[in-house]
């Protein structure tokens, strides 16, 4: 089958590998004057199982209702009159109880493990080299609210399958020297080994 991508950036480039892999004829398209100059030039480059956590939720639904008026949140809300915008939101809204925070942190979870494992397979089958650190993923939190409740998160995430390892300030500086200096003004944090990085580019 020919089958034509586009876009040749990391999503682009790994389903053209795994469409040729499978035996049809791929062509890949790309705008920019060369590849990953779109969405993966930005892109944080984490192969993170440990942010495995739906974002829909009910912390969430406090920010975004928050960021109807305060512009200064992570997030941005603007009401304007847009059919899909409140359809969107009935349906963003409907994801932000415990129920579906678990039901979705599953499913992401999973498809997170199942990631990582397939970018170790490509780079190993193909040599591809993009700069990455397999020396695991440190999460700090600030005050000891949002600590508790991303521990809370991450011990959900050790339930099901991802090895974790939450940590005192002590801790923290040993996997972290940089931090030393700041340490007093952390609250804690959580040690995810598995997690890797990379240049997305």
């Amino acid at each position: 089958m020919k089958i034509l991508v586009l876009g040749a950036g990391v999503v682009g480039t790994a389903a053209a590998y795994y469409l040729a892999k499978d035996g049809h004829e791929v062509t890949v398209i790309e705008r920019h004057e060369a590849a990953a100059r779109g969405t993966s030039q930005s892109n944080a480059g984490l192969v993170s199982p440990g942010d495995a956590t739906a974002w829909a939720s009910p912390a969430a639904l406090k920010t975004f209702l928050r960021a109807l008026w305060n512009h200064d949140l992570g997030i941005k809300v603007r009401l304007r009159l847009d059919p899909y915008f409140y359809t969107w939101s009935l349906r963003f809204l409907r994801e932000c109880t415990v129920k579906r925070l678990r039901a979705n942190t599953d499913i992401k979870l999973r498809l997170a493990l199942h990631s990582r494992e397939c970018i170790n397979q490509l780079s190993e089958d193909t040599g591809i080299q993009y700069d990455e650190r397999k020396k695991g993923i440190l999460y700090f939190f600030r005050s000891q609210k949002s600590l508790d409740t991303g521990t809370d998160n991450y011990r959900y995430l050790g339930e099901h399958g991802l090895p974790i390892e939450i940590v005192g300030r002590e801790r923290l500086v040993e996997l972290e020297p940089g931090l030393a200096g700041v340490k007093e003004k952390i609250a804690g944090g959580v040690y995810s080994p598995i997690d890797q990085t990379g240049d997305s580019k």
